[in-house]
């Protein structure tokens, strides 16, 4: 499959994209990135009983999954300039804070969501969930294109223990892996 521009691609609506069925799946999307980041699921401190099956990415307790002490600023919409997101998805955003861990730069047609952890199994469970993760070379530690949630993000670890996840919807001859990995280079920059 290929996508508009005759380029190979993971993910082809089986119907064309238009403006308004664009807008509702980005809503559709941020919709259901924060009804799963509300749910208390196996998190006591959330409220829920954690499981015996498992404990959460961000709780494991193993040194090789333990934080290195290393934080991400509060301020996430600070991390990344506005006018870096708008070059790499191809049109103006505005950023604006997406608790709890995260930044959504949202444009008339595009738009950006990128999530912080400080803590490196997040990027790395959701490698291990995905059926086919695509390695990319190059980005902070490792990086690799992985199934988070509803679609596909960037996830990339930082050399200091950090992840972040880089979601997206673009439009137009914007190609979603360059994307990702343009706003990911200025995160890493940034860091």
């Amino acid at each position: 499959m290929s996508d508009p521009t005759g380029r190979p691609s993971r993910f082809v609506p089986s119907a064309p994209v238009t403006k308004t069925s664009g807008t509702r799946l980005w809503t559709i999307a941020v919709a259901a990135t924060l009804a799963l980041a509300a749910c208390g699921g196996d998190d006591p401190v959330a409220g829920g009983e954690a499981s015996d099956d498992a404990i959460p990415t961000s709780q494991a307790t193993d040194g090789a999954d333990a934080t290195t002490g290393a934080e991400w600023p509060d301020d996430h919409c600070g991390i990344v300039s506005e006018d870096d997101v708008a070059a790499a998805v191809g049109s103006a955003v505005t950023a604006e804070d997406f608790p709890p861990f995260g930044c959504l730069y949202r444009g008339e047609s595009s738009g950006a969501l990128i999530d912080y952890y400080s803590i490196a199994a997040e990027c790395e469970g959701a490698e291990a969930r995905t059926e086919d993760p695509e390695t990319v070379d190059g980005l902070g530690a490792h990086a690799a294109f992985v199934s988070a949630n509803i679609d596909e993000a960037l996830a990339v670890t930082l050399d200091n223990g950090l992840c972040f996840f880089v979601h997206g919807t673009y439009t137009g001859e914007v190609d979603n892996d360059t994307a990702r990995i343009a706003i990911a280079e200025a995160v890493i920059a940034a860091s």
